[in-house]
């Protein structure tokens, strides 16, 4: 289990596979990345694969106040550590 901290926010990751390019999965709203467990093993067989619990969700830290997601979303990942190795983005259905 790993933890990065972006724009305070303490948020858990899992970064598995392999390949050249990094598809991201970002689960359903009261998920958590666990959500993409029964098809992670088709996913990751030929790219990296990173899931993580986002903000108030699973394991990662807790919201405080007011939450927008859909704001936070775009902050987490227009400042995150781990965009440069990002390629696609798959968000759980509604």
């Amino acid at each position: 289990m790993d933890f990065i901290e972006v724009n305070g926010t303490a948020l858990r990751y899992d970064l598995t596979g392999s390949g050249a390019s990094t598809l991201v999965l970002i689960h359903e709203m009261g998920g958590t990345l666990e959500s993409w467990d029964m098809v992670l093993p088709m996913l990751s067989a030929k790219r990296r694969i990173l899931r993580y619990d986002t903000r108030g969700a699973g394991l990662s830290q807790k919201v405080r106040g007011v939450d927008n997601r859909a704001p936070l979303r775009r902050k987490v990942w227009a400042t995150s550590p781990l965009r440069p190795i990002v390629s696609h983005i798959v968000v759980w259905p509604k």
